[in-house]
């Protein structure tokens, strides 16, 4: 009867009680749902930026490759001496590897020396430095690797290497 009625008009008009309480379950299951597919996804993300990254390091001799010193010509007085003295050579030893600082973050290997000359000025241009070492791979080939850092600890080479990567170069880390 009657009374039936009025319980089910009860039970279908609007309640904020109601309404608060489902929205309520309804963001919490969402911000759950959210929070658990981010963190899925990064730990995917950073086990595949690590596995990418890692392969055996090969054992290589290395040279440095110092720019050579800019000439400088400055003006002169010609003054006519009847005894030249000997001109001293001076010896000039290469630059030798740190290995106080065994992981170096390397951007790129080229055969072309132009190519990596490329790459340096494109660092520098990002207000990033960069110098290239030559060193000869397997088949006897010169290869001009570009250096961006050297670290002591595998730690400090990785930000290096991540901060290069937010800025679009693609690294990898040599241990020496």
């Amino acid at each position: 009867g009657l009374g039936d009625l009025l319980r089910e008009k009860e039970r279908l008009e609007f309640s904020w009680v109601k309404t608060i309480v489902s929205l309520l379950v309804i963001i919490g299951g969402v911000y759950i749902g959210v929070h658990f597919i981010f963190r899925f996804a990064k730990s995917i993300i950073d086990d595949s930026v690590s596995v990418k990254y890692t392969h055996p390091v090969k054992e290589i001799s290395a040279e440095v490759y110092v720019p050579p010193e800019p000439k400088v010509i400055a003006k002169a007085t010609i003054v006519s001496v009847k005894k030249e003295a000997p001109v001293k050579k001076e010896t000039v030893e290469p630059k030798k590897v740190d290995n106080t600082h065994p992981y170096k973050v390397i951007v790129g290997s080229y055969v072309s020396k132009k190519n990596a000359m490329i790459l340096v000025s494109k660092l520098k241009t990002k207000g990033l430095n960069a110098f290239i070492w030559t060193s000869k791979n397997n088949e006897g080939q010169v290869l001009y690797r570009i250096q961006s850092g050297a670290f002591k600890n595998l730690t400090l080479a990785k930000k290096h290497k991540h901060m290069l990567s937010k800025k679009g170069f693609d690294t990898y880390i040599l241990k020496k």
